[in-house]
């Protein structure tokens, strides 16, 4: 029997609500992954080109690193002031309309180790105060550390705000003001539950793209998929490299 996690129901129905698609159960589940703490995985074998689920716009958030872990510290900070409310509800109720929109989102985040990226810097140096590591990385993130995030969570809960974010992002296309598509970089909802098969032993077996007509972000199976087989993703190109994969999303593969 799959152990139910409790966030993905509501994650895939308010996906669903808001109109993606996806073949949740029929195709592939979440599942507690031995190497990654979870993953998605296939529950049929999976021919070549099978859709997986489809994202649409407006669920994406586009920004670099430092803007999107400073959204989502931003969107938990204001959840969590109910938290010591006596009804709870009456004070969500009360918060601006649509500020708890990102929810099923956001309760889909790690909350323990297990679930956090293996390998990363970011992640190890949230763990301690010592940043003086000679990491650039870190010390970048230091600095770019906005004033009210630090007295809010400290550099402790920006840095492992940080590892969260640059683990999750994918390239994506949005349409700008007039219309036109560009490219940038962002969160995108179940996609970024799929884990990276930049690991040794591991091959890749699902891509992701934005589809032109409506700038949705769909993923689909790139070759034979067998049942209970990981759905795994890549990050970059058949180009990446220890170092890359060292500055742009902090892991040490070494």
């Amino acid at each position: 029997m799959v152990e139910l996690i409790e966030w993905v129901v509501p994650l895939i129905s308010w996906i669903v609500t808001h109109e993606g698609t996806t073949e949740y159960q029929t195709l592939w589940d979440v599942r507690s992954s031995p190497i990654h703490g979870v993953g998605l995985f296939a529950t049929k074998g999976l021919a070549p080109e099978t859709e997986l689920f489809v994202v649409p716009e407006h669920l994406i958030q586009v920004g670099d690193k430092f803007e999107m872990a400073e959204w989502v510290i931003d969107e938990l900070v204001r959840d969590s002031a109910c938290d010591m409310s006596d009804d709870r509800e009456q004070c969500l109720a009360e918060i601006e309309e649509g500020d708890d929109f990102w929810l099923p989102y956001l309760n889909s985040l790690p909350e323990d180790e297990f679930r956090h990226a293996k390998g990363s810097i970011l992640y190890e140096a949230s763990l301690n105060d010592d940043w003086e590591v000679g990491e650039d990385l870190v010390e970048t993130a230091i600095m770019a550390c906005p004033s009210w995030v630090e007295d809010k969570v400290g550099y402790n809960g920006w840095l492992l705000t940080l590892s969260i974010v640059v683990a999750r992002m994918h390239k994506v296309w949005i349409r700008d003001d007039m219309g036109d598509l560009e490219q940038e970089i962002g969160i995108v909802p179940l996609a970024d539950l799929m884990n990276s098969a930049n690991t040794p032993g591991l091959v890749p077996n699902v891509m992701c793209g934005t589809r032109q007509e409506d700038a949705a972000f769909r993923c689909w199976t790139t070759k034979d998929v067998a049942v209970g087989e990981e759905l795994l993703v890549t990050y970059g190109d058949d180009h990446v490299t220890e170092l890359s994969m060292k500055d742009t999303y902090g892991f040490d593969l070494e």
